[in-house]
């Protein structure tokens, strides 16, 4: 089960007008990071930017990359349901662990260790409880879900080639 491509198509609320910024948000910072930790040969990313009647859209904190990663980790989690298999042996399966890796969203990841980081996320989510811990939950009525991932962040992406040969030299 290994991750082929990756093609999505995404509206991008630009908010009532153009902000220095805005249109690099849903293209270059979220775009570029469609390939989140994985080795994925294709990836294809469609952004249709809308103006609506909300406040402009600018980069503040994280910007574009909530977007990416919630994409990305949704697809993998119902790929893994429809395959039958376990939604974090499929992530692990797919990360990334020879650097320096050039993804093909025109981003170059210098390293890494997301094998490390998904060790330690499921040491601290105490995994092996969590159907104790759902059953006390349903048993009061309320409802428990699991999700997990580890996630790339984009970080000094400016100035830098890439930056430039987008147009966002600001």
């Amino acid at each position: 089960n290994n991750f082929t491509a990756i093609r999505t198509e995404t509206l991008a609320n630009m908010g009532a007008y153009l902000s220095t910024f805005a249109p690099s948000i849903p293209t270059y910072l979220h775009g570029t990071l469609m390939a989140g930790n994985y080795k994925t040969p294709s990836i294809y990313v469609n952004v249709k930017a809308v103006f609506t009647n909300t406040v402009p859209v600018d980069a503040y904190r994280g910007a574009g990359r909530p977007e990416a990663t919630f994409q990305l980790e949704r697809v993998i989690d119902k790929a893994a349901r429809e395959l039958r298999v376990d939604p974090i042996a499929l992530r692990r399966q797919n990360f990334i662990t020879e650097f320096p890796y050039a993804t093909p969203v025109a981003v170059e990841y210098d390293t890494g260790n997301y094998v490390a980081t998904m060790d330690k996320l499921e040491d601290i989510a105490d995994l092996a409880g969590f159907d104790e811990r759902r059953k006390i939950s349903e048993s009061k009525g309320k409802l428990r879900g699991l999700g997990i991932n580890c996630y790339i962040e984009a970080c000094g992406i400016a100035p830098s080639p890439v930056v430039m040969m987008l147009g966002c030299g600001i």
